[in-house]
């Protein structure tokens, strides 16, 4: 996060807990109050690569020139002169865990999804780079085994990256030649499966088809990783028995709800026009697909 004195942004606390002195522009603010967070920025930044290496060819040049947006500011919150692996700093014994200040922030209860997907984009760059990516693997397999073992039933989003995890660990270790690890495809994608079908569940029995939970906070956002998780598991199985399901999560997101509402700015010829945003607001310039 950063604040302001006397017109220079200060970087009060950097990516792990390391504190980084100097100026923090650049990134994105998190939302209305203009806070930023190394927490939010690495997921959205994630999922903007994973996009961008999902469409491929078909990928818009601003899709990866934001996601370097993001790279750029991330880099910053960190000492990168000391040459510390940031992965090789986790501690794997956590208490209460700390993605932001405050904790009521984003309060997260779950670290080993994070530490999955850490390890495998790391043994999927490994291979890229023809390096060894065995340790990765390892490690990748271990905390997917202990995540799937201890799986709250949460779905893609800010607080579980499970799902992206899952998905390109069984690339990874296909890549490798299946090797005998912690844990299998099978049962990666049986895990994807568990994650689409609790939404499946959920909208069988919602008039509007809804698969979030209204009470939700970030109900929008959890849609989206349903959308994401489906896609992924298909990927991943062949099993195509849930577009079903995910045709009716995006109609849900752009119209065919209660409000009759499109909840992505710019989308549709119904969605906010006010969002916690004074900048945007003031300006009378909508903050085109953002998700509200």
């Amino acid at each position: 996060m950063e604040v302001v004195v006397r017109g220079r942004a200060i970087a009060l606390m950097g990516a792990a807990g390391l504190l980084v002195a100097g100026a923090a522009t650049g990134g994105w603010y998190d939302a209305g109050d203009y806070l930023k967070f190394t927490h939010t920025t690495a997921y959205g930044d994630i999922v903007l690569y994973a996009a961008e290496r999902a469409l491929g060819g078909a990928s818009p040049s601003t899709l990866d020139s934001e996601a370097h947006f993001g790279t750029k500011w991330l880099s910053q919150m960190w000492d990168q002169r000391t040459k510390t692996s940031l992965y090789a700093m986790a501690d794997l014994n956590p208490g209460q865990l700390v993605t932001a200040l405050p904790y009521a922030f984003y309060p997260e209860d779950t670290w080993r999804d994070d530490m999955e997907l850490g390890a495998t984009e790391l043994a999927l760059a490994a291979q890229a780079l023809h390096k060894n990516a065995t340790p990765y693997l390892t490690d990748a397999a271990n905390f997917a085994k202990g995540y799937i073992a201890s799986d709250g039933g949460d779905t893609f989003n800010l607080y579980d990256t499970s799902a992206l995890a899952h998905a390109d660990l069984t690339k990874a270790l296909a890549a490798a030649g299946n090797p005998s690890v912690a844990v299998t495809k099978a049962q990666l994608v049986a895990d994807l499966k568990h994650q689409v079908q609790t939404g499946a569940t959920r909208a069988a029995t919602d008039i509007f088809h809804a698969g979030g939970v209204y009470g939700d906070f970030d109900v929008d956002s959890h849609t989206f990783g349903l959308l994401a998780t489906q896609a992924l598991y298909k990927q991943a199985s062949g099993d195509a028995s849930f577009d079903g399901f995910a045709t009716q999560q995006r109609n849900w997101l752009f119209g065919a709800n209660a409000w009759g509402a499109s909840f992505m700015v710019g989308e549709g010829t119904s969605y906010p026009k006010c969002m916690q945003h004074q900048i945007s607001n003031i300006a009378h310039s909508s903050a085109v697909g953002a998700d509200q």
